[in-house]
């Protein structure tokens, strides 16, 4: 292979034009399910859950979501049938990944007013114990509630247990108020005015299922359909409603509540789907009579929900509106109940246009024709809505998964329906489109995953993991990176404790046993009384790898640390907040009490921690005292091969090279002046080739090759960098294609001429700089400060003169004062804007989305 072969090369075009490309590629994508279903069929187990929700993203875009759900299922059906394979629409299946993401979004205000407040109610309860597992009852704390102040007024507790109170009888009252409260759960579901409100597109699906199941699959339909409404929407809401926002933030559900919901959450689903406990869950077979009783109810509630007078099947439904209940009811999706009722079924060759026989086991065959889903009314597709990380993903599945694709093609090449005609048309078409668009901006994140021990950690236990030469070796590795750490003590002689969010790893959180371990040794002597946290999220970027592991393993954290580590925090102080930042506080609510809120202080300036913490105590990294908001830093490599430490930061339409010692920023460039990116798969260095201007010396080299020093005229029009990593290699090139993406702010003028007038009345002539998220504050070139977004607190115009703008920042009690010579308008109009931007993203980061993976353990707990 030759070293271009090797070579990444990313062009001016392939950034400044990704809308228009981007846009024709979900064009592509949502024309036709044949080429979707093929493209579903060759996704990785890994990449299941990120592929289902930018697939769900780009139909929203198109305004055919349903359309397509419906359209996968009936091939699920076709194939499951047609491959004589024994199950429909289990496990980690895509469509029930996207089934699961798309009632979420769409189902949000349905299941707040379904069960909101039952679901709030029994969170909030303190008191209220469901468990029924014997092996996990606290006699103490059950006794006490059942007691009240009869204990201390018997005297030593065991009087009380001995004569009034056993395990018996608390599991036994448990039980009643289990079925009692799962009883108020589903009544509530299955209300027949409550099932009036369902929103049309769940009941399209359902019918879909419904009628699909009839046909291929009659004996599971109820199973089915219960999969569909439990499973992926009213289930994962209940075990979890803080993932689907059915409580307020503040509001943090204790163990025992926890526990309450999942338990309930089991309850209901088992109800759904008939299937009675075994010897999985003893201690729930108790439970068997509730769910036999309520099967009837159930299958009831499921044909509710599939029979309904639905829109045409060629019509887009309105997403809001009352759904009408026909007295004797028709079913959704009626075209495809007569197909399938007047069809034997049979195999045509891969699932897409037949199936085999299903059900009686009849040898009958026919052909299937597939019902149209969708609208004939093509809208032009709006990216604006698109969350581009979303892009990026489905650029880089998508340049992944060409080859298998290819493959299947080939394989069913002998198909002649019009169908798959079209769709080879379309692979065509995509196929020519990746290469115009070129590599994808965003690679893969790879992280080794070690192997969690299979024994449970216990607080008084020392972990065990696989080896204790593994053991030793994380626990370096652990103490080496240094995210961790106790700093002095603060004024008042307590404990201050540092976490550096830009030092924590995803794989840090995959192995639990060394990390509790070396949690205890750095906090546990010191959290006997009131303490501190300083979390710094300077230089932080909390992606989804870190996320993931986040939610997926906090809990586990949870139940390990005891009381003391929680009650006695005394502040947390987040240093430099970004909108990360309430990634960052959900992490570290598992830790602290409901009061935590009330806890959190926000620091702009880390010169503001010398309120509690004397100066010379203050143990931050000397980079976080430097700390310049989203930037990177990187090694220049100049024309005579010097390296040179620098800051690539971003403002909407330019790219700013910041000498971090000095402050003093250098040779600045225009996003449309880059003609080309270069790199290597794996490396971390890239080069930057930009248009050669009006007398620079364009040397006949071959500018694609790194080695060999560089003429000074090069550096004029080439800049060699060198990333900490590749993944923030991809970072660099992914704000690039933001700004391509973005191309309205190519006209935008990031730079305002203002007198500041200071504290003591002096008038300070000065540059404002607008980056992607911050303020410069500069005197020629050199940076005197810098504001992030998250740290403007208000912007308003003064009444008599637009020209004056004040300008109040969060955690000073002063207000600015700044002269815009003729730009007050336009100044207060782009920071205002800002703001907005700031609080979106911050928003967004708050939910740490629990995918189905998450909610299988919490079931399994």
């Amino acid at each position: 292979m030759t070293t271009e072969e090797r070579q990444l090369v990313w062009k001016k075009h392939m950034w400044m034009g990704c809308y228009t490309m981007y846009q024709r590629l979900v064009e592509y994508l949502s024309q036709d399910i044949n080429f979707m279903c093929v493209f579903a069929s060759t996704i990785e187990a890994t990449e299941v859950d990120q592929f289902a929700r930018v697939i769900v993203s780009i139909f929203n875009c198109a305004h055919r979501t349903t359309g397509l759900i419906r359209h996968m299922i009936f091939n699920e059906f076709s194939k499951v049938v047609a491959d004589s394979e024994g199950s429909v629409m289990r496990g980690n299946n895509v469509i029930n990944k996207i089934e699961g993401v798309y009632v979420k979004q769409i189902g949000a205000q349905y299941l707040k007013f379904v069960i909101g407040d039952l679901i709030s109610k029994i969170a909030t309860d303190t008191k209220l114990n469901l468990e029924i597992d014997s092996r996990k009852i606290s006699l103490t704390d059950e006794s006490d509630a059942m007691l009240g102040g009869l204990n201390s007024a018997l005297g030593p507790k065991t009087l009380a247990y001995d004569s009034i109170v056993n395990v018996e009888e608390i599991v036994a009252q448990n039980r009643r108020k289990l079925q009692e409260t799962a009883q108020a759960i589903l009544d509530r579901i299955t209300d027949e005015s409550v099932i009036d409100q369902m929103p049309v597109e769940i009941r399209q699906i359902a019918a879909t299922t419904a009628e699909c199941a009839k046909a291929f699959a009659p004996e599971h339909m109820y199973p089915l359909i219960g999969g569909f409404i439990m499973l992926r929407f009213f289930s994962p809401a209940i075990a979890a409603p803080e993932s689907s926002s059915l409580l307020p933030p503040e509001v943090i559900p204790c163990s025992r509540a926890k526990r309450n919901l999942v338990l309930l959450a089991k309850l209901c689903q088992n109800a759904s789907n008939g299937v009675l406990f075994g010897a999985k869950e003893p201690f729930m077979t108790c439970m068997n009579d509730f769910i036999t009783s309520n099967k009837s109810k159930m299958n009831d509630y499921f044909t509710a929900v599939s029979t309904f007078q639905d829109p045409e099947v060629n019509s887009t439904p309105k997403r809001q509106g009352k759904i009408q209940m026909g007295t004797s009811g028709r079913a959704a999706g009626s075209a495809l109940a007569a197909m399938l009722k007047d069809s034997s079924l049979s195999s045509s060759g891969g699932g897409a246009n037949g199936a085999s026989t299903a059900g009686n086991g009849s040898s009958a065959t026919a052909t299937i024709k597939r019902p149209n889903f969708f609208t004939k009314d093509h809208k032009e597709i709006d990216l604006t809505s698109m969350d581009l990380q979303d892009l990026f993903d489905l650029h880089r599945v998508l340049d992944q998964s060409m080859d298998k694709i290819n493959i299947k093609y080939r394989s069913i090449s002998y198909k002649i329906s019009s169908e798959w005609s079209n769709a080879a048309d379309l692979r065509t078409k995509i196929c020519d489109l990746l290469k115009e668009l070129g590599p994808s901006p965003k690679t893969k994140n790879t992280r080794a995953k070690a192997k969690e021990a299979e024994e449970e950690v216990l607080p008084d236990q020392t972990p065990i993991i696989g080896s204790e030469r593994a053991f030793e070796d994380i626990m370096q590795i652990l103490e080496k990176a240094r995210f961790l750490y106790q700093g002095p003590n603060n004024k008042q002689d307590q404990p201050v404790f540092y976490l550096i969010v830009n030092r924590i790893k995803a794989e840090f959180l995959d192995n639990v046993n060394p990390l509790v371990s070396y949690i205890f040794k750095v906090m546990d002597f010191a959290v006997q009384k009131p303490y501190s946290i300083v979390v710094d999220m300077s230089w932080a970027s909390v992606n989804s790898d870190l996320k993931r592991a986040v939610y997926t393993h906090l809990p586990k954290l949870a139940k390990i640390f005891s009381r003391k580590y929680k009650k006695n925090v005394n502040n947390i102080f987040v240093v430099h907040p970004s909108a990360y930042t309430r990634a960052v506080v959900h992490f570290m609510r598992f830790f602290t009490s409901r009061k935590l809120k009330r806890k959190i202080v926000e620091i702009y300036n880390w010169k503001d921690l010398t309120k509690t913490i004397d100066v010379e105590n203050i143990l931050l990294p000397e980079t976080s005292k430097d700390y310049i908001t989203k930037s990177y830093r990187v090694i220049k490599v100049n024309a005579k091969g010097k390296k040179q430490e620098r800051l690539i930061k971003f403002t909407p339409n330019s790219i700013l090279n910041i000498d971090p010692k000095t402050k003093v920023m250098s040779n600045e460039k225009r996003i449309d002046e880059i003609e080309e990116i270069i790199s290597a798969p794996g490396s971390p260095e890239f080069l930057m080739r930009f248009a050669i201007t009006e007398g620079a010396v364009a040397k006949k080299k071959n500018p694609l090759v790194f080695s060999g020093a560089f003429s000074s005229a090069k550096d004029l029009y080439l800049r060699r960098y060198i990333c900490n990593t590749i993944q923030e290699r991809d970072s660099v090139l992914q704000d690039i294609y933001e700004m391509g993406f973005k191309g309205h702010w190519m006209k935008a003028n990031p730079e305002f001429k203002v007198t500041k007038v200071n504290q003591a009345g002096k008038h300070q002539e000065r540059v404002f700089k607008l980056t992607i998220d911050s303020l410069l504050n500069l005197n020629s070139n050199t940076i005197k400060s810098e504001t992030s977004f998250a740290g403007i607190d208000t912007v308003t115009q003064d009444s008599y003169d637009p020209d004056i703008i004040y300008l109040k920042l969060k955690g000073e009690p002063f207000t600015r004062k700044l002269f815009c010579h003729g730009n007050g308008k336009a100044l207060a109009g782009v920071l205002l804007q800002e703001l907005h931007r700031y609080s979106h993203i911050s928003k967004e980061q708050e939910g740490l989305e629990q995918n189905e993976g998450d909610l299988h353990d919490v079931y399994n707990e």
